[in-house]
């Protein structure tokens, strides 16, 4: 597949010039994808098809979703019947996502997206908490406790960053961990999730796991969480957090 989009345009008129020249955007060079510090450049071949030297003026404007604004002045003089290739400076992106560019084309300006890849596409853990129940988005923060009664069933929630690929497949490996006060493994529970989705970059998830608790004492425990982007095979960072079982002294109702 092609890391590049060039597009033979139909003739444009120019957007700005000093004199009766007139100008033709004739081509147009941008990838269609990039990564995270990786230097990319735009190329557009404009023609001066008057009979007049002009000066060809120009913005050229990337509307942003996750990677910061990109903006870039055109200002090149042309001699009548006479083709120049302007180059933008180079243009790094410092976060991924995708960015939604403004070009000269037939009609004035043509939209071209381009999609700015990360380094890693590890998933990314933003949270782990010992929750009193999850039914969907938001309960992972929203129901976080620090304790939990012993004798009772547990859930561990974690809200990750996952990255979609253009297929928005959603293939995630998710492994949580409980360790008791002295660092000895307690429980440990794997699962996969696959999911079909329409997004593209990065999206907020999240998941839970159950543990049955009804056995372990009361105590200090830690909750593992480790995540892996099935698609790609990179694994996240694990994050912890800490919670207690408790004796429960809620009086008797006799």
């Amino acid at each position: 597949m092609a890391s590049n989009n060039t597009t033979d345009t139909e003739l444009t008129p120019g957007i700005d010039a000093e004199t009766d020249a007139t100008f033709e955007v004739r081509e147009q060079t941008l990838p269609d994808r990039t990564t995270v510090g990786e230097p990319i450049e735009i190329q557009l071949i404009i023609a001066n098809t008057g009979t007049e030297r002009g000066r060809y003026r120009a913005t050229l404007l990337g509307q942003p979703d996750g990677p910061e604004l990109s903006e870039h002045q055109i200002d090149v003089t042309i001699p009548a019947d006479e083709t120049v290739t302007w180059t933008s400076d180079p243009i790094e992106f410092a976060y991924a996502g995708h960015i939604e560019y403004q070009l000269p084309g037939m009609d004035g300006f043509e939209s071209h997206r381009l999609v700015v890849e990360p380094q890693s596409k590890a998933p990314r853990i933003e949270g782990v908490n010992l929750v009193s129940a999850w039914t969907t988005f938001g309960h992972a923060f929203e129901n976080a406790i620090d304790e939990a009664p012993v004798g009772q069933p547990i859930e561990i929630a974690d809200r990750h960053r996952y990255w979609h690929n253009e297929d928005g497949t959603y293939q995630l490996f998710r492994q949580v961990e409980i360790l008791d006060s002295a660092g000895e493994r307690v429980a440990i529970t794997q699962r996969s999730e696959d999911e079909e989705t329409e997004y593209e970059g990065f999206r907020s998830w999240e998941g839970v796991v159950w543990f049955d608790a009804r056995s372990w004492p009361a105590g200090t425990y830690t909750a593992v969480v480790t995540l892996r982007n099935e698609v790609t095979g990179e694994r996240s960072d694990p994050m912890s957090s800490e919670f207690a079982l408790v004796e429960d002294t809620t009086p008797s109702s006799e």
